[in-house]
């Protein structure tokens, strides 16, 4: 991801929660490489209205990902999600 379309992203992700007094400082970490466990270009996701749930293959996903803190992670990727969630993720 580009620095300009990360910073487009944490601009859009703040005009959207800062209405309720939420302020996110997004920072660009190294690529995830997910390769192991997604083949091809889509990722399974649970079929849930609000994705209230992880299906296995995001919860491997996650499990790859080592932070070092307490914090709340976006990962963002070129993938697809199946079933398609575009009428609730931008």
């Amino acid at each position: 991801m580009s620095q300009s379309n990360l910073q487009a992203q944490s601009a859009k992700l703040n005009q959207i929660y800062n209405k309720i007094g939420v302020k996110f400082n997004v920072k660009e970490e190294p690529v995830l490489n997910i390769s192991s466990i997604v083949s091809g270009d889509t990722i399974n996701s649970e079929d849930s209205d609000l994705m209230s749930t992880y299906s296995p293959q995001q919860q491997q996903i996650n499990a790859l990902y080592k932070g070092t803190d307490a914090r709340y992670v976006l990962f963002v990727t070129d993938k697809n999600l199946q079933p398609d969630r575009t009428d609730i993720c931008v």
